[in-house]
């Protein structure tokens, strides 16, 4: 009878407290924890039974000071249920809170605020709003449940321009002690896909007031998924936990990230530990990063810099295909660049060199660029300001080593230039690859320096200018008898099983607006010595050359019968044929040598006649003609002194 009788009058007193003071006192508790004032307007109204709630009109918490005129949130209203006797005992233990078709707003400075961040100085609107709402003493407070239903968030950025919104929200938050694990889960829209987010947090009460809680979260949206566990501080974001991440073949975002492009990447997900300090710098070690079948392992840092974020990683992996990282098979890539209908057009878009400044190191056990294949390599990227230079610090390439200085420069246009030294690559193997030419079979030292501009890759070999040296050791050259074809002047000497065995190839060369030429050739093989010149027309990927050998050469190197050799046509379907014209000119070369020394001579022996006849001394350096002028003037000087009686 006595407990009935309590709960009879703590019924009575429950109902004697108005409605809009048990708002008053949420709204106080709202604004003590965000530091910003609390609007309530519209009708409050009570309910007793089955439970205490309170349902408001519509509610506003402002925004930051910084922050727009906007409030950080507005609602159509407030429901609230409170358990009767806990807080006849000044506890508050709340059965549900439902916010009513919220509208919230995010933001983020261009100093990098957030007007989240709540654990600052309140503002003085707040803390007049806390001073006097309705004291409601509350030594302890739970939340059974609180829901958000048909809500809406945005996301603005004002440092980076970035806006975002998420609709349909639907929210739930479970945490039954006043210090205990809080639950929530979230769905909602995000431009067509649907987002689906599962959480718990410790100590929500103290992370919402800057204290360091620990979250196990785990996040998909429209079939990509993320999930973290570890520490979590919402002063500055600092975390420190180990993340997982993945986007599944054919999802709206890898599908969004690829532009639209089926040949993209078909998978991508990594693992590692992620850290993050208070000044914003992110870092992730023992990182596993896999697109598509490619897996690259290392560790990489995330910092704000003066004018773009400042990636700095070290990577590491087996067989890397770049190909397979774009989503596009060797072949294709090949076909673009040394097809016979000529180089690509297509835009190269460089845009993204822009975005961040970073320095990369790779090592990989094999690395595969599409057009050229590499062994063992370590490389060490470097991009600043949309320029990307590339350090080949230890590179293996078809059979010999590469070294050199390789940059992409994407500043106002598209230019690309190197540095590059080849030792010992194997001739068949990189020219087989680049023009697809592999008939040539030897060991060769490349150096070659060069320049392109254009915003493709047939611009680009149509601007090349630069320099370089070749030397091709004793080897093979497949598919013609030189040799034998100079002998018998018979061109049959080609096809598949004829061949020139070599002692070396030396030649240097110069590149001017996408024409290769030089003029110093060297060609030496058993019995065989040979000068060449010509052009190679990159851009048409043509060859125009002539071979002058010297055939069966006495082993001082001299003697022999000097037949021109062309060879011409596309890369593909290089031809050889005897220059007959320049043997002719070569013929009557030698008889017009042999004609201008016999008259020479003949001058010559006139000359010597006529001095012998005349008397006539030569000094040195005095034409016959002057010595003649001068010993005539002297003789007549003589006579007539003679005539005047003079000696």
């Amino acid at each position: 009878m006595i407990v009935a009788t309590l709960a009879v009058l703590g019924v009575f007193a429950i109902a004697l407290i108005p409605g809009k003071k048990l708002a008053e006192i949420a709204a106080g508790q709202i604004a003590e924890f965000t530091g910003r004032e609390v609007t309530l307007s519209g009708d409050v109204t009570t309910k007793i039974f089955p439970r205490l709630s309170v349902t408001t009109g519509p509610i506003a918490v402002a925004n930051a000071p910084w922050a727009e005129d906007a409030p950080l949130l507005t609602a159509e209203g407030l429901t609230i249920g409170v358990e009767l006797l806990p807080l006849l005992q000044g506890n508050f233990e709340f059965r549900d809170i439902k916010i009513l078709q919220p509208n919230i707003r995010l933001s983020v400075a261009k100093d990098g605020r957030k007007n989240w961040d709540f654990s600052g100085k309140p503002t003085a609107a707040a803390t007049a709003q806390v001073a006097k709402a309705p004291s409601s003493g509350p030594r302890r407070v739970t939340v059974e449940y609180a829901g958000i239903k048909d809500g809406e968030i945005h996301f603005y950025d004002d440092a980076s321009g970035l806006r975002e919104s998420l609709s349909d929200v639907n929210f739930e938050a479970r945490f039954p002690e006043s210090d205990g694990e809080i639950r929530v889960s979230l769905s909602g829209q995000y431009k067509g896909a649907s987002l689906d987010v599962q959480a718990g947090l410790d100590r929500p009460m103290g992370f919402l007031l800057g204290d360091i809680a620990t979250l196990d979260t785990t996040a998909s949206l429209g079939g990509a998924k993320i999930s973290y566990t570890g520490k979590l501080g919402l002063s500055g974001l600092v975390m420190d936990g180990d993340l997982v991440a993945s986007i599944a073949a054919g999802s709206p975002l890898l599908n969004a990230i690829n532009a639209g492009n089926n040949a993209g990447p078909k998978a991508l997900s990594m693992k590692g530990k992620l850290v993050r300090t208070p000044d914003g710098a992110t870092y992730v070690r023992g990182g596993e990063y896999k697109i598509g079948t490619q897996v690259l392992r290392g560790d990489i840092d995330f910092k704000a810099g003066k004018d773009r974020p400042v990636i700095k990683g070290i990577f590491t992996a087996q067989d890397l295909s770049l190909p397979e990282l774009q989503g596009a098979s060797t072949q294709s890539q090949t076909s673009l660049t040394a097809n016979s209908g000529g180089w690509s057009t297509a835009p190269i878009d460089v845009s993204g060199l822009s975005a961040v400044d970073a320095e990369i190191s790779l090592t990989a056990t094999s690395l595969d660029l599409g057009v050229v294949e590499f062994g063992p390599s370590q490389v060490l990227m470097k991009l600043n300001a949309g320029r990307a230079v590339f350090d080949l610090k230890k590179v293996k390439a078809y059979g010999g080593d590469l070294a050199g200085e390789f940059v992409v420069n994407g500043r106002g246009g598209l230019s690309v230039g190197g540095d590059l030294t080849m030792k010992g690559v194997q001739t068949d193997q990189l020219l087989g690859a680049l023009v697809d030419f592999d008939r040539l079979v030897s060991p060769a030292d490349v150096r070659v320096k060069f320049l392109g501009v254009g915003n493709n890759l047939d611009a680009i070999v149509k601007s090349l200018s630069g320099q370089g040296a070749i030397n091709v050791q004793k080897g093979v050259l497949k598919g013609v008898d030189v040799e034998q074809m100079i002998r018998t002047l018979d061109l049959g000497y080609r096809g598949t099983g004829q061949r020139t065995v070599f002692e070396s190839i030396d030649a240097t060369f110069n590149i001017t607006d996408g024409i290769m030429s030089g003029t110093d050739l060297a060609f030496r093989a058993n019995g065989l010595i040979a000068e060449g010149r010509g052009k190679t027309n990159l851009s048409q990927k043509l060859l125009v050359y002539r071979l002058t050998p010297t055939a069966l050469v006495s082993p001082d190197g001299t003697g022999g019968v000097r037949v021109p050799l062309l060879i011409r046509g596309p890369w593909a379907d290089l031809r050889f044929s005897l220059d007959l014209e320049a043997i002719v000119n070569q013929e009557l070369s030698a008889e017009k040598a042999v004609l201008e020394k016999k008259l020479k001579d003949a001058e010559k022996a006139a000359k010597a006649n006529a001095i012998k006849k005349l008397g006539v001394k030569q000094k040195k350096d005095e034409s016959l003609e002057d010595a003649a002028r001068r010993t005539l003037e002297e003789t007549a000087t003589k006579e007539l002194l003679k005539l005047l009686g003079q000696n």
